[in-house]
């Protein structure tokens, strides 16, 4: 009885460890996913910004958006059901008891690895850490200070300070998208 006892303890801290294996990994996949595209985003408007700044003054405008984030929400249920149906050798407890269902994994994420919320996710938590830091006042921005951001939007925001050029930040909605929008003005 003892021997069949210990089994079953080993074999629930196994999946426990792959749950948690299984939704680091998920998460590392979306968020690279994320910032990849985003990366790209922001090398298109670093390569852009001389011509796109021309084409609005043309058109007499004063401003143009030069990048918009989006905040590409996410639902981990999917992302943890693709990542166990792409590497099931990874996660053989968790193999062994079949496909999970959404109601399972929603069980997961609350009562075994503590997630509270699971639908639209951003997964970049540098954007989501920028648009907090917008929200605040004036106060708050100074006191906290400003989010730590990648390095080549860094370098997109001193470039257009380079120009002579005043970037801002703004959060946008566009139907279902909605993100970060760096704008930059000049007078």
């Amino acid at each position: 009885m003892d021997k069949l006892q210990d089994r079953a303890r080993r074999a629930r801290d196994q999946a426990e460890k792959e749950k948690l294996l299984l939704l680091d990994n998920a998460w590392k996949t979306e968020e690279g996913s994320a910032s990849d595209k985003a990366m790209q985003r922001v090398r298109q408007a670093q390569e852009q910004l001389h011509s796109d700044t021309v084409a609005a003054a043309d058109q007499g405008k004063d401003e143009v958006t030069l990048l918009r984030l989006s905040f590409q929400p996410i639902d981990l249920r999917h992302s943890l059901q693709q990542e166990l149906h792409a590497s099931p050798d990874r996660y053989p407890i968790l193999r062994k008891q079949g496909p999970p269902s959404f109601k399972l994994i929603e069980q997961w994420l609350l009562k075994d690895l503590k997630v509270e919320q699971w639908e639209k996710i951003c997964p970049m938590p540098w954007l989501t850490n920028l648009y907090e830091w917008m929200k605040r006042g004036t106060l708050g921005k100074v006191l906290r200070g400003k989010p730590k951001l990648p390095e080549p939007l860094s370098d997109l925001w001193n470039e257009c300070l380079k120009r002579k050029l005043s970037p801002r930040y703004e959060y946008y909605q566009v139907r279902e998208d909605e993100g970060v929008a760096l704008i930059v003005r000049w007078k």
